[in-house]
């Protein structure tokens, strides 16, 4: 992945989240497409498919199928069968995946280990020695990173992972804090001037800005609001 370039990134918790604080969030998403309990139709599978995860960040975007494809930096604890999803999606000639004839993307993936399985995020392998903690280490910073740059995010709040991401995304509103910070000028001879355009600034700020600012992220799936940061 070339960090001099633009690009967005995707998250997708697969494992053990989803089959246990997280079973009833996907049950759900499968009943809102008519699969469960009571509609005589089995739920095909027992994660949210990757395609779901695509079109929560992109179905408002504008085509660009006949243009540059999307980077699109995919992290996740399942490569194995995200590729398999991949596969089955429709490729233009360069290879590109094009998704409902409109948008075209490139994913990208971290090195691969040995049986195409995560080599972080609690992956068994990262567990027999102090080697392989290492690199299970490693690798999950690097991910965290790139999560954390990229322009756009799309992942969701049920796992630790998603929300450690949206923390490294947020910044403090500079704005918001020049207009709330001393004014120059305060203690000169006109002194009540500069005061009271102060106080105006840090007004109009208040009504109009957020203390904190988060990098464009969608949540594609389960809660909306991931709660207070650390929790």
């Amino acid at each position: 992945l070339p960090l001099n370039v633009e690009y967005d990134s995707i998250h997708v918790r697969r494992g053990d989240k989803l089959e246990q604080e997280s079973k009833r969030e996907v049950n759900n998403f499968w009943r809102s497409r008519g699969y469960g309990k009571g509609t005589g139709r089995k739920i095909p599978r027992s994660y949210i498919p990757f395609s779901h995860y695509v079109g929560q960040g992109y179905h408002k975007k504008p085509c660009n199928a006949d243009g540059e494809a999307h980077l699109v930096y995919v992290a996740t604890d399942d490569p194995r069968i995200i590729k398999q999803e991949l596969t089955g999606m429709k490729k233009d000639d360069l290879g590109f995946t094009v998704m409902n004839m409109c948008h075209k993307f490139n994913f990208v993936f971290g090195p691969p280990t040995k049986d195409d399985k995560s080599i972080h995020l609690n992956s068994e392998g990262g567990h027999k020695n102090c080697v392989d903690r290492y690199n299970r280490n490693i690798a999950g910073i690097a991910d965290l990173l790139i999560l954390a740059k990229s322009n756009l995010f799309v992942g969701e709040f049920n796992s630790n992972w998603g929300r450690l991401v949206r923390v490294f995304r947020m910044r403090l509103n500079d704005e918001l804090i020049a207009a709330n910070g001393e004014v120059e000028g305060l203690d000169s001879d006109e002194g009540e001037r500069p005061a009271a355009e102060g106080e105006k600034r840090r007004r109009a700020a208040r009504t109009v800005a957020h203390p904190v600012l988060t990098k464009d992220l969608k949540v594609a799936w389960g809660k909306i609001h991931p709660g207070p940061l650390g929790l």
